[in-house]
């Protein structure tokens, strides 16, 4: 028997079908289907909007016409307003889609008094999605009176659909035309976000439990918000917890991004003044707030060069900075928002971040990515690291990772660091990890199910050894690296030295050696005996300048996952290619023979 959540997804799902197959059909051949989502998110936007005030237009124009009213200005009348009639914007024309289409000779004129008479955080939204540019070029074409006479038809009611359910067809209709829409910005899977906040709730989930307990949320990078609604609904599922006992609050740097994201949050009920534009590390909009949770998916290998300026200004004052004074590579700021993440955290908060593989191990010893490792491993903060599986977001295939921080681990997990392997396995033997999808999107061709949620949460709250778990103390992560020239001898074997009486060394001649802080017993690396063992044998007159070792810090996490597999035997290989070749003969007499 079909339960009625699952039915009431099934009449969700054919209204999104019917949003993108109809309007789709009306705006075919005016624009490309990439740039289908210019009117369709809007319009969408405007189209539940236009419902949630229906029936408190008459009330919104009673309290308009009051000569009370008629004296304030814009802002005060939006505040005043929204505490009277329980809205969060209004329209000072306070007319419907249906009033629009009983003009239809008029619809450019009246539509465009519509779009602009909202109050100014409604209207906001339109400017920041350029929706003007939309209006004129669907006018042009005589397609605008198509277009409203499509959407008023689709009941966005919200005794029709409440705030979760609108939520739902939102999310569907913004993965549609957003997931892929540059390099770079990943559209984060929800199944994704759900192992993120179980990850982050596997840990301390009594310090959340507490009865009326306000749990905030924090996205540094919100894009269209998927992560920070998505987290929501999962904490409240886990936590029991109430709408308005979990806040959500986020920035981001895309004007579209950003006004998407505020819509959804008016949409569904949420505060839209929690949510900011404009760049999070040059521009930070809610400095001096902590939250209990963060979690974010930032841009991968996405350069910050116009953030430059301002980031090394703030890094000057390393008493109030989010940064370290050395600082990442210019052409990818990924450990840049960590560090705002991490700055953000309350102390007894947690954190999910999602990486691709090179805040791993990129950078050298003592460079930028290499001391924002030193940073959080030093500081005890980094729990897990988990590598998913590939082919998991709609915009790319490659590898990526989840890193779980916190400012205060269990006992258990004190001055450790545990690696969970569920990037690649879907034998039947071994943990399900993922499944292949029946009908891939884009580039998402696995999905993570409930049931492999559970296998990776399993592992990590166990935070045991295994084939897919591997932890290790903290040291075990840093190496130095030394500099190893060779002695400039005489024909004797004796040093040379220089005017400083110093031994001379042969130019040209140096290597580098980057020997581990610790063995694989987690006992400390003697850096003599070390070369002794590793470089005297080939490099009898090696030497190296103690003044001159840098420490360095990198998490190369497939290396210790490695299993090495036998090569397939020559003979077998044999058999292979002769196979190949007779299939090849065969097909070849069959193309000359026809």
């Amino acid at each position: 028997m079909i339960n009625n959540e699952v039915k009431n997804k099934s009449k969700l799902d054919e209204k999104i079908k019917h949003i993108l197959k109809s309007v789709a059909n009306k705006l075919r051949g005016l624009y490309v289907s990439e740039k289908y989502g210019n009117v369709i998110i809007p319009f969408s936007i405007l189209r539940r909007f236009d419902c949630m005030l229906e029936d408190k237009n008459e009330e919104i124009m009673q309290l308009i016409n009051l000569p009370a009213y008629k004296k304030m200005n814009d802002a005060a009348l939006e505040k005043a307003i929204i505490k009277k009639c329980g809205v969060p914007f209004f329209n000072k024309k306070c007319i419907t889609f249906q009033d629009l289409l009983s003009d239809a000779l008029n619809i450019e004129v009246n539509f465009k008094e519509y779009l602009n008479a909202f109050s100014e955080s409604a209207r906001e939204i339109f400017d920041k999605l350029e929706f003007d540019k939309e209006i004129r070029i669907l006018s042009k074409a005589k397609r605008l009176l198509e277009i409203v006479r499509e959407f008023a038809d689709i009941d966005f009611s919200l005794s029709a659909v409440d705030q979760h359910s609108m939520g739902y067809i939102f999310e569907e209709i913004i993965r549609e035309y957003k997931a892929n829409a540059e390099a770079g910005d990943h559209y984060t899977p929800r199944e994704i976000v759900d192992l993120c906040v179980d990850l982050i709730l596997a840990e301390h989930i009594e310090e959340f439990e507490k009865k009326d307990r306000i749990i905030e949320v924090y996205d540094g990078c919100c894009g269209t918000g998927g992560m920070l609604f998505t987290a929501k609904e999962r904490i409240m599922e886990r936590l029991n917890k109430d709408e308005n006992e979990v806040l959500l609050y986020g920035q981001d740097v895309n004007a579209e991004a950003y006004a998407i994201c505020k819509a959804e949050m008016m949409i569904r009920g949420e505060n839209p003044k929690n949510i900011y534009e404009g760049s999070t590390l040059s521009e930070d909009q809610l400095a001096s707030q902590k939250f209990d949770i963060c979690i974010t998916n930032p841009p991968f290998g996405c350069e910050w060069k116009i953030d430059q300026g301002f980031v090394k200004k703030e890094v000057e004052d390393q008493k109030t900075s989010r940064f370290l004074d050395k600082l990442p590579r210019i052409n990818d700021g990924q450990l840049l928002f960590l560090q705002n993440m991490l700055h953000k955290l309350k102390k007894q908060g947690r954190m999910a971040i999602i990486h691709n593989g090179s805040p791993l191990f990129s950078g050298d010893a003592e460079g930028g990515e290499s001391e924002v490792r030193r940073f959080i491993i030093e500081n005890n903060y980094l729990e897990a690291i988990v590598a998913l599986p590939e082919q998991m977001f709609y915009n790319t295939g490659i590898a990526s990772y989840i890193w779980i921080l916190s400012k205060s681990k269990s006992e258990s997990r004190n001055h450790t660091i545990q690696l969970i392997d569920a990037s690649d396995r879907d034998n039947s033997d071994d943990p399900n990890f993922y499944r292949p999808m029946k009908k891939s999107m884009g580039n998402k061709r696995r999905e993570i199910t409930k049931d492999c949620q559970k296998d990776i949460i399993s592992i990590y709250q166990s935070n045991q050894e295994g084939d897919f778990c591997k932890k290790y103390p903290n040291d075990y992560f840093k190496y130095r690296k030394v500099v190893v020239d060779q002695l400039d001898l005489d024909s004797k074997g004796k040093k040379q030295y220089d005017k400083k009486k110093q031994p001379k060394v042969i130019k040209g001649k140096s290597d580098i050696e980057n020997i581990p802080m610790l063995d694989d017993s987690f006992n400390v690396i003697n850096i003599d005996n070390y070369l002794d063992k590793e470089v005297k044998p080939f490099v009898p007159n090696y030497c190296y300048d103690k003044d001159k070792i840098k420490i360095g810090y990198e998490i190369p996490l497939t290396r210790y996952f490695y299993k090495y597999k036998a090569p397939a035997k020559s003979g077998d290989l044999l058999k292979e290619i002769i196979k190949l070749e007779e299939k090849i003969e065969r097909s070849m007499l069959t193309v000359l023979k026809g």
